[in-house]
């Protein structure tokens, strides 16, 4: 995939159990499009709750960030409990995950 390797949810909501995103990346195309979120790319007004959720070995490649996670355009996470992103890369930023324009965390 160009971007949203794994997943791409765009306006919605989401409710993650027990889940495993694993060896996906998102590509990029060209210099026009870089690569976002390897595992996951969550743009905007989405709502994610995400509970016992691992994503490894994901990559986001030219030029591109999350590589296990991409989160941008007012994104809230509600809940994040249990979550593991590891062995995960990107071209330029944010390897495990990279977050930008109103996103919010609740820990």
């Amino acid at each position: 995939a160009s971007q949203g390797g794994g997943l791409c949810i765009e306006g919605s909501s989401l409710d993650m159990r027990n889940v495993t995103i694993d060896k996906c990346s998102a590509l990029g195309k060209g210099d026009a499009i870089i690569g976002k979120g390897g595992g996951m790319l969550l743009q905007k007004d989405s709502i994610v709750n995400m509970n016992q959720v691992d994503i490894e070995l994901c990559s986001a490649k030219n030029a591109g960030y999350g590589g296990g996670l991409a989160a941008y355009d007012d994104v809230t996470f509600e809940t994040v409990k249990d979550v593991n992103i590891h062995n995960c890369s990107a071209g330029i930023n944010g390897g495990g995950i990279g977050a930008q324009q109103g996103v919010t965390f609740t820990l």
